[in-house]
């Protein structure tokens, strides 16, 4: 085994193996190496995580790799960027390099480039960026691999699973159809936006392969689509709702939509339906006409509420919706943001959440958004000139819009029914989909959700080492 890699998920009521490292695990192996990944290691006890990595240490094994993109306490985000291993890390590590001290550290993660080294408790070689590109390229060096490689291209992706990754049939797992969003909305820093109209989107053969070969190996039928946009485009839904009425069994998934693409294209009303969605993310931000405009998301002061109505009398619950709002927009008040919250109680609306706005002027950011470049020209300032994520506009500065989006969350909590990522993650413990859309998020079942992931841990475990 060449590489051998950790993941986490840092949830405690549901279940998810994180894309980035079975992606990384299948490039790799479409490249000639031999990859392992071992998942949930943030509910294996230590000695677990140690015996699973050990039975899988050949003399050919090269690196261990971490993803650290979850290390994030989910509960406590608020700019805490975690600085320093989680425990499970260091005392695994700990074990395994005292006995193997020839072997490489690999820490992977979106915020790997900007974190401060002298934090962290080990060295590590930090892989950030494109992944795929970067990791192949270390292996070639490191193995001396002579040929010239071709880049990743998401076009030509094929699956990446394998039989010995121990899946159930109720797990969803993550499918990507593309990379990148052609809309460059002001906040966002997502590699690839502003990408031309129907590029970077994969042959549609090959994802129809995937979706059989995990069907074949797993009994895999529900996923985690993880386009930025997944209707970005009329034929890119017509071409999966097409996939899904050819598969042998009832494709479902969840993931992000536009809203005013629905509205703009109003035939994908159905065709969403019919490719097999449940459940999806609209990044609304705001249906405040200043703070739309200035985010490039104008549509959404002007239809947004109407539509949002439209779909959930069409829809009703065979697709549920999540929107997603920002505190700090430009112009944009408390005020505001309450009577945002308002209409989504009284209309019922599935799911909803308020996100504090980010904005870092950090330039070693690997990718950065308009706020992070041009925030002056947005109307915000910078008083602490030794901190990059502090700022402020004429409402909020970066810690009042998080105290804010605090207090509107001890009142959307009590509403708010499973969606999207959440319903998924806890269907993956092998729960009936409609009735966890029919739950108010407040009740759920949080202790027997966890020893139901305690279970599936330690069933994949004794599975995992009898291999």
């Amino acid at each position: 085994m060449h590489f051998i890699i950790w993941t986490c998920y840092n949830q405690k009521i549901g279940l998810v193996r994180p894309a980035g490292a079975h992606q990384i695990a299948g490039w790799l192996r479409s490249r000639g190496y031999s990859v392992k990944v071992i998942d949930f290691c943030h509910e294996l006890s230590t000695n677990q995580l140690v015996n699973l990595t050990e039975k899988h240490l050949t003399k050919d094994t090269v690196a261990i790799g971490v993803s650290s993109n979850f290390w994030v306490d989910f509960d406590n985000r608020y700019n805490k960027l975690p600085y320093k291993e989680p425990n499970w890390v260091i005392q695994a590590r700990e074990i395994l390099q005292a006995k193997y001290n020839k072997l490489e550290w690999i820490l992977g993660g979106t915020n790997t480039i900007i974190w401060d080294n002298t934090k962290f408790k080990f060295d590590w070689t930090k892989i950030h960026g494109m992944a795929e590109d970067q990791i192949l390229k270390w292996f070639d060096e490191k193995t001396n691999f002579k040929s010239n490689r071709d880049n990743f291209d998401i076009q030509h992706l094929t699956y990446k699973h394998t039989i010995n990754d121990g899946i159930k049939p109720y797990e969803w797992l993550s499918l990507e159809l593309s990379r990148g969003c052609h809309f460059k909305c002001s906040f966002c820093r997502f590699p690839h936006i502003g990408k031309k109209k129907n590029t970077y989107i994969r042959k549609y053969s090959y994802v129809e392969e995937e979706l059989r070969a995990n069907y074949e190996m797993f009994g895999t039928t529900r996923y985690f689509v993880m386009d930025d946009t997944t209707n970005e485009s009329l034929e890119k839904v017509q071409a999966l709702a097409e996939i899904a009425q050819r598969l042998p069994f009832k494709f479902e998934w969840i993931g992000y939509n536009r809203m005013d693409l629905v509205y703009a294209n109003r035939s994908t009303i159905q065709l969403l339906k019919d490719s097999g969605l449940i459940s999806t993310f609209f990044g609304v931000e705001t249906f405040h006409k200043e703070a739309s405009k200035a985010i490039g998301k104008g549509w959404s002061s002007v239809h947004g509420k109407e539509f949002a109505l439209e779909l959930k009398s069409t829809w009703k619950q065979d697709i549920t919706f999540h929107l997603a709002f920002i505190v700090g927009l430009p112009g944009e008040t408390a005020e505001d943001l309450w009577r945002t919250q308002q209409f989504c109680i009284d209309n019922d609306i599935d799911g909803w959440r308020y996100h504090h706005l980010s904005i870092n002027r950090n330039p070693d950011l690997v990718f950065k958004s308009q706020f992070d470049i041009n925030a002056s020209k947005y109307g915000y300032k910078f008083p602490k000139p030794l901190d990059n994520t502090y700022w402020m506009n004429e409402h909020f500065n970066r810690d009042t819009a998080y105290e804010e989006a605090q207090k509107l969350e001890k009142v959307w909590r009590e509403y708010v029914r499973p969606t999207t990522w959440l319903l998924g993650e806890i269907c993956s413990l092998d729960y009936d989909v409609n009735y966890i859309k029919s739950i108010r998020q407040k009740n759920i079942p949080v202790e027997e959700l966890c020893n139901k992931l305690k279970m599936h841990v330690n069933n994949y475990y004794d599975e995992q080492i009898k291999m």
